[in-house]
């Protein structure tokens, strides 16, 4: 049996174990000759895998003129996606297309940077394992390799580029074949140009100096050297020269063939209108469905779409909130009634955060009582919560006046269930700080028993509770736990016998391994905070200079957002300088 890229070209089965580098500029055939590859592999009988960067391989699944099906390959991840590609799903999804001897396309372009590595990381990983120990035949096809296999390694791309160049380099042995695919060979890891058995070089731009000597000095001690740089820079679309001087013997000139499926990823043409919609070959969904059902049960718990359509939706409500209580303090000096309705379980505690976040200016006035009206009788945990959340707009927007709020649930349907808000690991028990009342001292009273014997810093405190540390929230707070002989000190602060027996819970121990790592990424939020958060993790044990953790976690450098980020992770003990803590990490990785 025979692999035919082209008339001219009939390549022999066992080439599927081969690693290829494919080189070529926008536009010159490159993706084209990738994804025919795949389809003869997939006509032969011999899986493979696409990692996709950009959300190109999406239109597998129809024919070319896309009126009739195609591939049946299913894509994870992407615009495109039949089933969900989350970066701690890289190692499972290796093991359900081994489990099932299945190709796949991994559409990896919804991924931040950081994520997309980690995927690849472990995908890449769990994949050769598993080669290792049962060897068979499977084709890894890496676009846009430089990305992932990069000349210049940094602490943030080396454990990416050891497991791609791992697949690339050493994959032959255990059966598993790769095509690292470039733009941009200058930026491709030596080791690929000169190690990898063949090479395929499609048109070069004639500005890309750099590319066109770095292909001129790996062909040079060809019989035709001079004749393949001299033809980079004016080869036709799809036309390649095929260097396999070791494996096959060959530096042969050819054509291409056009790709059989339909290419989502061409060059829209002006006045063309939209692209149709396409028939798509049917896929086995029951069976992937099943094989990934825990995992992506898992995802959903970690960072579903649901929460963050969820979050969205919440912020919103809360600047509407917001721009209602300045315009209606705004309006009169008299007694001001702001009507605030009970939001929906889910979005009290984002609530909570937003307001944490507000610059809360210490008010020298006492804030009044809130009135609460339409609460489910005798249902005083809830009176609690919302009381802490109306503290902190009663500090964010009070004036000299009174501002009398009231709270009732929305018309159309019963009072709402609100949750508690969250504590570092453990929510105290309903009968818990009853005589503290709820807000400010409560958060710091259960803080302070969750790490107890260890005393916290206010600095820390700051952090856990989210309350700003130098503002009168916080002073008052203290002072009255302070005044119950429920904690002492004042900086640090520990607290009493009598204060955890006020909280209602015992210390805890932290957790371990992925849950410690959960925890603290969910307690960060979607912001800078936890994108920095990821970016040490994934470089430790370096340290990272500051323009290097901003543009790794796409944050502006010099700016107040990435001071205030690495110093919100440095209280709460996540960071030593510029690096994830080394006890951290232990704890983590068990």
């Amino acid at each position: 049996m025979t692999l035919k890229l082209s008339p001219q070209l009939a390549l022999p089965d066992n080439f599927a174990t081969e690693g290829v580098a494919a080189i070529g500029m926008r536009g010159s055939g490159k993706s084209n000759t990738l994804v025919r590859w795949a389809e003869v592999l997939y006509g032969a009988g011999i899986p493979f895998v696409a990692i996709d960067p950009k959300g190109d391989w999406g239109g597998i699944r129809s024919s070319a003129d896309g009126k009739k099906p195609g591939l049946p390959i299913p894509v994870f991840g992407g615009l495109s996606a039949d089933f969900p590609l989350e970066e701690r799903l890289g190692a499972r999804i290796a093991d359900v297309l081994v489990d099932n001897n299945m190709s796949a396309v991994l559409d990896v372009s919804r991924l931040s940077i950081t994520g997309r590595g980690r995927f690849i990381t472990e995908f890449c990983n769990q994949l050769m394992e598993r080669h290792q120990l049962e060897p068979h035949v499977r084709c890894v096809i890496l676009e846009e390799a430089h990305r992932y296999i990069p000349q210049s390694v940094t602490t943030a791309t080396a454990k990416v580029k050891e497991a791609a160049a791992a697949i690339l380099l050493e994959g032959r042995a255990f059966g598993l074949g790769c095509w690292a695919a470039t733009q941009r060979p200058a930026r491709l890891h030596k080791d690929v140009l000169e190690e990898v058995g063949t090479v395929v070089l499609h048109r070069i731009g004639a500005a890309a100096t750099n590319d066109l000597r770095t292909i001129g000095s790996w062909v040079k001690h060809e019989d035709l050297g001079d004749e393949i740089t001299a033809s980079l820079t004016k080869l036709a679309n799809g036309e390649a020269w095929v260097l396999a001087p070791s494996t096959l013997g060959i530096a042969q000139r050819v054509q291409i063939d056009r790709r059989q499926t339909y290419d989502s990823a061409a060059t829209p043409i002006v006045g063309a209108g939209n692209r149709p919609t396409v028939t798509l070959a049917d896929i086995d969904a029951g069976a992937i469905k099943e094989a990934l059902a825990d995992a992506i049960e898992k995802a959903k718990a970690d960072d579903p779409a649901e929460l963050r359509k969820l979050l969205k939706e919440s912020r919103t409500e809360t600047a509407k909130l917001q721009a209602e209580l300045e315009r209606r303090a705004a309006v009169t000096p008299e007694t001001v009634e702001v009507t605030v309705e009970v939001l929906p379980a889910g979005l009290v505690e984002e609530l909570r955060k937003v307001l944490v976040d507000l610059d809360l200016a210490a008010k020298a006035h006492e804030i009044h009582a809130t009135e609460y009206v339409g609460l489910a009788e005798g249902d005083h945990e809830h009176a609690e919560h919302l009381a802490a959340i109306v503290e902190k707009l009663d500090v964010q927007h009070s004036t000299p006046r009174e501002l009398k709020r009231s709270i009732r649930p929305q018309e159309s349907r019963a009072p709402a269930r609100l949750s508690a808000p969250a504590a570092p690991y453990k929510t105290p028990t309903a009968a818990a700080t009853t005589g503290i009342g709820g807000g400010a001292p409560k958060r710091i009273l259960t803080a302070l028993a969750q790490y107890h014997p260890e005393p916290l810093s206010q600095r820390r405190i700051a952090a856990l509770v989210g309350v700003k540390q130098k503002t009168s929230t916080m002073r008052n707070a203290l002072s009255a736990l302070r005044g119950r002989g429920l904690i002492t000190g004042s900086d640090p602060v520990a607290i009493t016998d009598a204060g955890m027996t006020e909280a209602g819970t015992d210390p805890l121990e932290l957790p371990t391994g992925d849950e410690l790592l959960a925890h603290w990424r969910s307690k960060l939020g979607d912001g800078a905070p936890r994108r920095i958060f990821d970016v040490l993790i994934d470089a430790w044990p370096a340290e990272l200079g500051a323009d290097d953790i901003a543009s790794r976690a796409d944050v502006e450098p010099g700016t107040s957002t990435l001071r205030n980020a690495l110093s919100r992770l440095r209280s709460l003990g996540l960071v030593d300088g510029n690096k994830a803590n080394d006890e951290l990490m232990e704890a983590i990785r068990g």
